[in-house]
């Protein structure tokens, strides 16, 4: 006899929370308690920013979001699970938002990073994904982990871009620094290292996908530990801002890289900035009536 499966419990199954975050923590990785007491109440940390952007060698204002929230992992699939099992990975997934305006069209930039919890050796995520849109088109791309590398998609509206897909070494992602952070800043990669960076920059910057060099320094004044991701030949440097105590929440960061085209072109500094930080289940605040907490969160309504 066919079951059926109520509405309700499918819409749990496949909101954005479901009942991932309030788990006991993974099974088979390694965490402390304080990590599962935060990481595992039922709640997503939701921090706000004042963002200043920097795109065609303009400053421009905007918000970010930063979304950290545990979830359960089809490894093999490489998607979130819909039902729980005691093989998927438990991820901390970072979801971060950008929005801003050029002249008369808005940007809306979102990259999402899964990286498996484990906060004595915490790794490089095993996928990111990264889209942009703007009124011109949007783009896509995004890493997946496959043996000792990754597979590199990107989908484009630009002739030049186009379709492509590729390969990339398993070294570290930029993408990836901000769970680091949140598990285990004292792994950061220090001194000289490989990285791929930003899936956002890339596509900002309309350049391919390849592993560059660059150096790892971190640190601590006053409380606030800062990591410095500096590029060796590649025009970007990555600076994160973020309270040296657990659970490390992250205060700022700066990009810099030069904005504009040709003799116009000038090296222009990015930031984020935090307005605030609130644990929250945002996938159950879905009516007109939850819009309130966008106030809270020091964002438009």
């Amino acid at each position: 006899m066919l079951s059926i499966v109520p509405l309700a419990i499918i819409a749990m199954v496949l909101s954005c929370g479901g009942r991932t975050a309030s788990s006991d923590g993974p099974k088979k990785t390694v965490i402390s308690q304080e990590f599962t007491n935060y990481w595992y109440q039922g709640k997503a940390e939701l921090s706000s920013y004042k963002l200043t952007q920097a795109r065609y060698g303009e400053l421009r204002e905007g918000e970010a979001m930063l979304i950290f929230v545990t979830e359960p992992f089809d490894n093999d699939k490489q998607v979130k699970s819909d039902m729980q099992d005691d093989n998927d990975l438990s991820v901390l997934k970072l979801n971060q938002t950008r929005k801003f305006m050029t002249g008369v069209y808005p940007y809306s930039i979102m990259t999402s990073s899964f990286t498996e919890i484990d906060t004595k050796s915490p790794e490089s995520p095993v996928k990111v994904t990264n889209s942009s849109q703007e009124w011109c088109g949007h783009t896509w791309n995004q890493l997946n982990s496959q043996g000792n590398g990754y597979e590199f998609q990107l989908y484009s509206y630009f002739e030049s871009e186009g379709d492509a897909s590729g390969k990339l070494p398993g070294v570290l992602s930029e993408d990836g620094i901000w769970a680091m952070i949140r598990m285990n800043p004292s792994k950061l990669p220090l001194g000289p290292t490989e990285v791929i960076p930003a899936l956002h920059h890339l596509r900002l910057r309309h350049v391919e996908a390849q592993a560059a060099d660059a150096i790892g320094a971190l640190s601590t004044e006053n409380g606030v530990s800062t990591y410095t991701l500096d590029y060796t030949k590649v025009d970007r440097k990555l600076v994160v801002h973020f309270n040296s105590s657990f659970p490390y929440v992250i205060e700022g960061w700066e990009e810099h890289f030069s904005s504009g085209w040709g003799a116009s072109a000038e090296t222009l500094v990015t930031k984020g900035e935090r307005i605030t930080t609130e644990l929250l289940p945002y996938w159950m605040l879905n009516t007109t009536a939850d819009s309130t907490y966008r106030a809270t969160l020091g964002l438009d309504r």
